[in-house]
């Protein structure tokens, strides 16, 4: 007697079923377009991520190269200076009247 009142409920189970499907086929369809989605805003957020770090280690090699720059001009100008002193020594001392 059970199996006569399932067979007489199955052909209203078999949309109920079809519904189900369908339903679970547009909703992982869906979940699927949102992790596409997500991932391609994520991979937007890592690449303006990578060209901040970038342009801020630009910026500090610019740095670092104008206080090098700084560095050298004025070794080279204490340089030029200590030049003249041994020149201007070394003219004295080849020539005795001079009047510097």
């Amino acid at each position: 007697m059970a199996e006569t009142g399932f067979k007489r409920f199955i052909p209203a189970l078999i949309p109920i079923v079809m519904e189900i499907i369908k339903r679970i086929k547009r909703d992982r369809n869906h979940d699927r377009d949102i992790e596409k989605i997500d991932q391609t805003q994520e991979k937007l957020s890592t690449l303006e991520n990578l060209i901040v770090k970038m342009e801020k280690k630009t910026q500090d090699n610019r740095n670092l190269m104008e206080k090098q720059f700084a560095t050298i001009k004025t070794f080279l100008i204490v340089n030029s200076i200590l030049l003249l002193g041994v020149l201007l020594i070394l003219l004295r001392s080849l020539s005795p009247s001079c009047p510097w």
